[in-house]
């Protein structure tokens, strides 16, 4: 299998104690055209791009992330929500929204082109989590869908805006 070496500079730590600003991540995924077996699916990062990382730390992992390409997050510009409020969106198309009670919850999935979203892509998940096309505005009277409820059941709170680093910095520290 062919991996593929990315040299990273540490731009800021969420959590964790580095000793360096650099690091080396490998990733099983079959080098820079694929074609040397790697894992099917895994991330290519692109240089000179920003992520945010999160890194599991053990060696000889296929990917050092996370969660995989869950546990990759990069800032994309949403058309609807506009240059001024980015996106954190994982690898996977996942974009961080923060609900209605202040906790983080994953949106619908999105897709990508760089560092912008192109639509939303087609979701098997939870209905509650959906969010309407186009990406409703926070504070809009656009409301987040949410499936059915049963009597006696408890209804998911809505997504109201999206998350952002600072909100990431207080998970990691609830967490810890």
């Amino acid at each position: 299998t062919t991996w593929s070496d990315y040299s990273v500079e540490l731009l800021d730590v969420l959590a964790g104690d580095f000793s360096t600003s650099l690091l080396t991540l490998s990733f099983a995924d079959g080098g820079p055209d694929g074609g040397g077996g790697g894992v099917a699916g895994l991330p290519k990062l692109r240089v000179g791009q920003e992520y945010v990382f999160f890194w599991d730390g053990a060696p000889y992992r296929p990917c050092p992330a996370i969660g995989g390409q869950q546990g990759i997050f990069v800032e994309a510009v949403d058309p609807v929500l506009g240059e001024d409020q980015p996106l954190l969106v994982s690898r996977a198309g996942d974009p961080l929204w923060i609900d209605e009670t202040g906790e983080i919850r994953r949106g619908e999935r999105v897709v990508l082109e760089g560092d912008r979203v192109v639509s939303l892509a087609p979701n098997r998940r939870d209905p509650a989590m959906r969010l309407l096309e186009p990406t409703p505005r926070p504070g809009s009277e656009v409301a987040v869908p949410h499936a059915p409820t049963q009597p006696g059941s408890v209804q998911d709170p809505s997504l109201v805006r999206p998350a952002t680093l600072d909100d990431l910095k207080r998970l990691v520290g609830r967490v810890r």
